[in-house]
């Protein structure tokens, strides 16, 4: 740490020593970066020194995660012409970052490096680790390094904080490459040569593998990094402990891994670790952090999911997709409710949802034929979701569900499902709601559809023009009419089974 102190002192990066006050302190913090290696990285550690405290953020950082490349290739692929080759992707990663730009007011930066001989203090002249401003001011001009060779070269380059990088066909790869490091070097900036990724079909980036292929991106966890963080997981486990800051660093990495892997099926799992991670501001650093259920629920089955991880295989261009319309009815006093009038919907007091009166239905639509059933939800199955949102959302999710179960073998990998109801397609959408069993349902609903390699994409429809709208009231007229094909299921059974993966646990899943 000295040595390094030293060398920043030589190019202007730090001052010092100076007399010592009581400042922050630095000390050394060993990390593992996204190659997998270990580094040792200088941490000024401003949430001990309560800077930080002082710093208020609204926003999040644009960031382009793995999905961002994938997106890219497959923009890249159907633009292209076949005589300009495959698919080309590269990789920088920026020197010193942070430490290339100067801080506004270097009185804020002084730190204390003890030594054997006593403390010493320096000052920083440039942006440190651990301040949350470095972040943001570092990824403005990060945003700048990305943007100029946009305009300027025409290369569609991404960045997630300090890692650059962009897919582009093998005539132009070689040429993007080399002059985004050309017109930043101009600027001033440069990129650390022993982390150079020059275009390759495949490369190690963000912790996973991407592989692009002429006709599909596939996307891997290494196997050193799986091995690395179920080690990880299984410690915590056993020790029974998970400090907050142990907790956000451990979010960091599975949020890498289940976007990149996963899809949302992990999502439900993660929420108790970000809790946690929240933890310090309500208790102190010395409390004893043991791990509650949810969090040997959630760890267990991140666990589970890594050991299952299979390489996430992404087509450029759709060749068919079911479409999929869902929707779900309750009785209260004598009036029929959907689940999109939940606004409506009067007070039900002490009076127990499962023993509603209710139905599901739907409507898919798979290459030239066209499915329809109806059924209502068991109250078995139903009292597990006692309060009101969660009962209403249960009718809706389970009128997505469904159908995925009963027509497993005849769907397409790419799924467009409509439903009538926002909050529940937000809760689809993300894989979490706000109640353990909901979230517990989306795992399940999530987990079966990332096991058959499905793409499902949620959106809004108006009640007016849900298709399924008269067949979840049992109304079969429109289907007769069109000649509808009558889905036939044991449709007790699909419940057995969702309840049981519900209840299940550790997590088994369909």
């Amino acid at each position: 740490m000295a040595d390094e102190i030293a060398a920043d002192v030589a190019m202007g990066r730090m001052e010092g020593p100076f007399e010592v006050g009581l400042l922050a302190p630095s000390r050394s913090q060993r990390q593992v970066g996204s190659d997998g290696k270990d580094k040792i990285r200088r941490a000024e550690d401003w949430r001990s020194s309560g800077a930080n405290d002082t710093v208020g953020v609204p926003d999040t950082p644009a960031y382009h995660g793995i999905d961002a490349f994938v997106h890219l290739a497959r923009a890249v692929r159907s633009s292209s012409h076949p005589r300009q080759g495959g698919l080309r992707l590269w990789g920088l990663d920026h020197e010193a970052a942070y430490r290339q730009l100067p801080v506004e007011d270097p009185s804020h930066t002084f730190v204390v490096l003890n030594t054997p001989q006593g403390p010493t203090l320096w000052k920083h002249n440039v942006l440190l680790f651990g301040s949350t401003a470095s972040v943001w001011g570092y990824c403005r001009v990060a945003d700048l390094m990305t943007w100029m060779p946009r305009c300027m070269l025409l290369s569609p380059n991404l960045h997630f904080v300090d890692d650059f990088g962009s897919v582009e066909t093998q005539r132009l790869a070689h040429s993007c490459f080399r002059t985004t490091q050309t017109l930043c070097a101009a600027l001033g900036l440069k990129f650390k040569d022993s982390k150079k990724q020059p275009p390759a079909q495949q490369h190690q980036l963000q912790g996973v593998s991407l592989s692009l292929g002429d006709l599909e991106a596939t996307v891997a966890i290494t196997p050193e990094r799986a091995r690395r963080i179920d080690n990880q997981l299984k410690e915590i486990l056993l020790n029974n402990r998970l400090a907050p800051r142990e907790a956000s660093s451990l979010a960091g990495k599975l949020q890498f891994v289940s976007q990149s892997l996963f899809g949302q099926a992990s999502a439900a799992a993660l929420r108790p670790i970000y809790k946690r991670a929240r933890g310090a501001c309500f208790r102190s650093e010395s409390a004893d952090w043991q791990l509650t259920e949810g969090l040997k629920e959630a760890l267990e089955f991140l666990r589970l999911r890594l050991r299952d991880s299979k390489p996430r295989v992404v087509r450029y261009e759709v060749a068919e997709r079911a479409v999929i319309y869902a929707d779900a009815f309750f009785e209260l006093e004598g009036k029929r409710f959907k689940p999109s009038e939940i606004e409506d919907v009067p007070s039900w007091g002490n009076k127990p949802p499962a023993a509603f009166t209710n139905g599901w239905g739907f409507v898919a639509r798979v290459g030239e034929r066209t499915f329809f059933a109806a059924g209502s939800v068991p109250f078995w199955f139903a009292r597990h979701f006692a309060s009101k949102r969660s009962y209403i959302y249960m009718l809706e999710i389970i009128a997505q569900i469904v159908p995925l179960i009963v027509l497993s073998e005849v769907v397409p990998p790419h799924l467009l499902l409509f439903i009538d109801n926002e909050p529940a397609r937000h809760a689809l959408t993300k894989g979490f709601g706000n109640c353990r069993n909901l979230n517990k349902l989306l795992q399940v609903a999530w987990s079966f559809t990332e096991k058959n390699g499905w793409w499902p994409v949620w959106q809004r429809v108006a009640s007016s023009a849900n298709a399924s709208d008269g067949v979840s009231r049992f109304d079969f007229s429109l289907a007769r009419e069109q000649n509808w094909e009558w889905c036939e299921s044991d449709y007790d059974a699909i419940f057995h089974r969702l309840l049981s993966a519900v209840n299940a646990f550790p997590f088994q899943g369909l």
